[in-house]
């Protein structure tokens, strides 16, 4: 969903064509000082992408920006999220939540439906994380701030979007 499927938000949400011809005139008229053809498109295209996103958002309901903003940045960064990542997130995984794998000691026993789900959809990455480890994400599972208190040594082996799924 970037600006096509937001009217499944909310019926309010239709973009003409010609918005958006507006907003994509007014990135051209954005002059970037380059020294190739292809750094003054890719500054443009930056540029297109940074009006679109902000008037679009503008025009939304504030309860629905945050979704927006996620389904914007899936749309036009679908690097940013390794495989499985995006579906597990939105609840579209069609894994199961019934899994063999302990549950960590520290993890909220009302979180077990959703660790079968991560652990199915995952594979072998609680093994590799160590998800099991007290020691390394006991301070993570108490803290009122987990952003602040992920583990490091784990950071290196995941995408900045799976830190947001386990947090």
């Amino acid at each position: 969903m970037v600006f096509g499927d937001l009217i499944k938000m909310n019926n309010m949400y239709q973009f003409s064509l010609s918005s958006f011809i507006k907003l994509f005139k007014r990135a051209l008229e954005i002059k970037p000082d380059a020294k190739s053809t292809e750094e003054k498109l890719s500054k443009l295209s930056d540029s297109l992408i940074k009006i679109c996103y902000s008037e679009i958002g503008r025009s939304l309901f504030k309860a629905d920006r945050l979704t927006y903003s996620m389904h914007f940045i899936r749309g036009v960064y679908p690097k940013l999220f390794a495989d499985n990542e995006w579906e597990f997130f939105s609840g579209m995984t069609g894994a199961s939540s019934e899994t063999n794998t302990r549950m960590p000691k520290w993890l909220a026993a009302d979180r077990a439906e959703i660790y079968g789900t991560y652990c199915n959809t995952f594979g072998a990455m609680a093994p590799q994380l160590g998800l099991d480890s007290e020691q390394t994400w006991g301070g993570f599972g108490e803290s009122g701030e987990p952003e602040i208190n992920f583990p490091s040594q784990v950071q290196r082996m995941i995408t900045p979007f799976h830190k947001v799924i386990l947090i």
